[in-house]
């Protein structure tokens, strides 16, 4: 059974936050308060998606991130109890931003049922389909902890989809690659009747002390692995027109069978390739990938993974670290859809 998976980790919203040139160094900071009783939010988390950056306000709602790296990213203010405010952002050299948020407080839902030890077969059969897909499916899986995954709140509606949400970001510790991520699940939809999954999530990360230094060696290795492996990866190697070959085998899917039997009279597709299907945006430092609607095979020659992808609307703008903005314009298959939180990378991880 095929399965196709938008994974919609790192969604750039439509609005940017306005920003100023100044001094020598990008830096984020403003103040985080209640926005019906005005009070200053001490601890509202404000942090990059999928980076290690971020902080937490202090006892006057105020907070500060310096040293921030130019690019696009999605900025994230969230507290337990209160509605969590995405944003995109777009940070070029030398920029300083200041801009305060103010945070809604939640709607407590009284129907709400909260899970404890007396959690139904029912709970637990849908506990591991989302588990299945939000962790993915692959050997680190089991090597990853869901601290609370008891706050989870997993329902099915009259189409048998199952849908998921968390008033508090759900934490993650992976022992595998030694970080703890706290996610804020915005959007979990699993209709496996029509095999359509989204996860929208928005990932925190935060280094783990490692016990030893074996461990960290061990590390240090499972990340190295997890990268070559990613489609993040690919990505950036046909962004610089890179000849794949050694690499990735890429053509259109109905060729790999031929490719497979008589791989000696079929290649990968090369840089020129790439070069006539890629253009460089330079206001925005992206890239916007053109391929006409296909279905791609692609085969990482290092790891023997076999994934596809496909571009619903033509084509996709991907940020110069690897991301797509819009993940809905372009569906992956296979081992690329298969990895989840348990092989998820911070957005700036990339072995040389």
């Amino acid at each position: 059974m095929k399965i196709v998976i938008h994974i919609l980790a790192l969604l750039i919203l439509s609005e940017v936050i306005s920003s100023a040139q100044t001094n020598n160094q990008n830096i984020l900071s403003g103040k985080v308060y209640d926005s019906v009783t005005l009070a200053p939010l001490q601890n509202a988390s404000v942090y990059l998606s999928g980076t290690t950056i971020g902080t937490a306000a202090n006892i006057k709602g105020y907070f500060e991130i310096q040293n921030i790296p130019s690019g696009r990213y999605q900025l994230v203010i969230s507290m337990i109890g209160y509605n969590t405010i995405v944003q995109g952002i777009n940070f070029s050299d030398n920029l300083k931003i200041n801009k305060d948020f103010s945070l809604e407080p939640k709607q407590i839902e009284m129907n709400t049922i909260q899970i404890s030890e007396e959690e139904t077969s029912e709970w637990k059969d849908n506990l591991e389909v989302f588990k299945k897909y939000f962790l993915g499916q692959t050997d680190l899986t089991d090597e990853c902890k869901i601290e609370n995954q008891n706050e989870i709140i997993l329902t099915k509606d009259s189409n048998d989809v199952l849908h998921a949400k968390c008033m508090a970001p759900i934490v993650v510790i992976n022992h595998a690659l030694g970080y703890k991520i706290e996610c804020v699940l915005t959007q979990f939809y699993c209709d496996m009747k029509k095999t359509d999954i989204k996860i929208l999530y928005l990932p925190k990360f935060t280094e783990l002390p490692p016990e030893n230094e074996s461990q960290l060696k061990q590390w240090n290795e499972n990340r190295k692995d997890e990268y070559m492996r990613s489609f993040k990866r690919f990505l950036l190697k046909i962004l610089r027109y890179k000849d794949t070959d050694n690499d990735y085998f890429v053509n259109y899917l109905s060729t790999y069978n031929y490719y497979r039997n008589k791989s000696n009279l079929l290649r990968s597709f090369d840089a020129p390739f790439w070069q006539s299907h890629i253009d460089y945006q330079e206001y925005t430092k992206s890239y916007v990938l053109h391929l006409p609607a296909f279905q791609y095979v692609v085969l990482n020659q290092y790891t023997r993974d076999q994934s596809s992808i496909y571009l619903p609307f033509g084509s996709v703008e991907i940020d110069e670290s690897g991301i797509p903005i819009d993940p809905l314009a372009i569906i992956i298959n296979g081992d690329f859809a298969k990895r989840g939180i348990a092989n998820l990378l911070p957005k700036f991880y990339e072995d040389k």
